[in-house]
């Protein structure tokens, strides 16, 4: 696969996109918010539907990383 085919597949180009940019950047303002509460990533997850890790991949920057974090 090239750079330019990779890049095509990336945030919601890709097919299997279940989140859209504004969505992770939603997430990841609220993961900034030292006030969150416990079990917010679990209720984001339920309504996304996404599974927690993919939530946490999204915060930390393994999935997503298209997406700037500020």
């Amino acid at each position: 696969m090239t750079t330019a085919q990779s890049d095509a597949k990336r945030g919601t180009h890709n097919p299997r996109a279940k989140l859209t940019e504004a969505q992770v950047e939603h997430i990841r303002e609220l993961a900034a918010n030292p006030e969150a509460h416990r079990g917010w990533k679990i209720g984001l997850a339920k309504l996304y539907h996404v599974s927690p890790a993919t939530i946490t991949g999204v915060i930390q920057g393994a999935t997503w990383g298209s997406v700037s974090h500020d």
